[in-house]
């Protein structure tokens, strides 16, 4: 169990990374996605003072939070105005067709595809077995089973702004302190291993660990100072002296939160913003150590205790 422990330690926290329900209407999608770009009217009212840094946890792009499961976040891509195509990809070239996703079984199903047709896995799961996509976990009953701990990639496009098409990515990594945390937002697709026939199932705990905007668009040569001055005006609270906008084209970044919270400015041919945070991601990691420390406590309880012979 301790080195069951130790592996699944190092993945989490070394791995890189419709119908749309009814709570996420497109109205809502669209009043989010214009504040996510405002100036913010404090910032403007206090021009010429002394501006100190935030302290509150930098946001992803909106609509989403950091705390957004694999499903919702689907249902929020799929709400964002202008899109028209939402898919969902491992980084190998395969990508399935999430853009009518509704229910949790819906979804569930299209993850058994994804594991029959990704290319890293060649139809058989003992592929993704053997190439360390997958680890072991033990869940909050203390069962052992399978999780997939590489990134996962869920994509949106066009996302416009300030009349450029962006392709946004959102981008989650496999933390088996979700499934202990939050069972109910994990995803399971049952397959069968081509090799043994056995029935296996495959847990989805993914933890949204980066959202990306990015545009080549020719408008670029056009929109860019307006989207630049967007930002400075958003992001100013953040850095009193804007440098990272200043010098964005160097790949400036923002961050907050001792580093575990970040944006990133990078262009100007493709211009680019990446939101990071791995806080939620660390948060889960210590929490899944305290789940097993406490399976383990519980398997010695009521064995004698030879700290007499030290």
């Amino acid at each position: 169990m301790a080195l069951l422990l130790i592996l699944v330690l190092g993945a989490v926290l070394l791995c890189p990374p419709v119908t749309v329900a009814e709570s996420v209407g497109e109205q809502r999608a669209k009043d989010l996605l214009q504040r996510q770009l405002e100036p913010n009217k404090k910032n403007r009212a206090r021009e010429g003072q002394k501006l100190q840094p935030a302290t509150e946890p930098l946001k992803p792009f909106a609509p989403f939070s950091w705390d957004d499961d694999i499903l919702l976040a689907v249902r929020k891509l799929n709400a964002l105005p202008g899109v028209d195509r939402v898919t969902m990809g491992d980084g190998s070239g395969t990508e399935l067709d999430v853009r009518h996703i509704e229910t949790k079984e819906h979804l569930e199903t299209l993850l058994q595809k994804y594991v029959r047709e990704s290319a890293y896995s060649r139809g058989d799961i003992d592929t993704l077995i053997s190439l360390n996509i997958t680890g072991e976990y033990l869940d909050k009953m203390g069962s052992q089973r399978l999780y997939h701990k590489a990134f996962m990639y869920l994509s949106a496009r066009p996302v416009i702004i300030s009349g450029t098409p962006f392709e946004l990515t959102v981008a989650f990594a496999g933390n088996p302190g979700l499934a202990v945390a939050h069972p109910d937002k994990v995803l399971t697709a049952n397959v069968v291993s081509r090799t043994s026939k056995t029935p296996l199932a495959l847990d989805f705990s993914g933890v949204m660990m980066k959202v990306d905007l990015i545009s080549d668009s020719v408008i670029l040569n056009e929109t860019l100072p307006s989207i630049e001055r967007l930002l400075e005006d958003k992001y100013r609270r953040y850095d009193p002296n804007h440098h990272y906008i200043h010098e964005w084209r160097n790949g400036g970044t923002l961050h907050t939160n001792e580093n575990q919270n970040l944006l990133t400015v990078y262009g100007p041919h493709p211009f680019g913003l990446e939101y990071s945070s791995e806080a939620l991601a660390r948060s889960l990691a210590q929490r899944y150590l305290n789940h097993v420390a406490n399976l383990e406590s519980q398997q010695f309880k009521g064995k004698k205790d030879m700290k007499e012979g030290l």
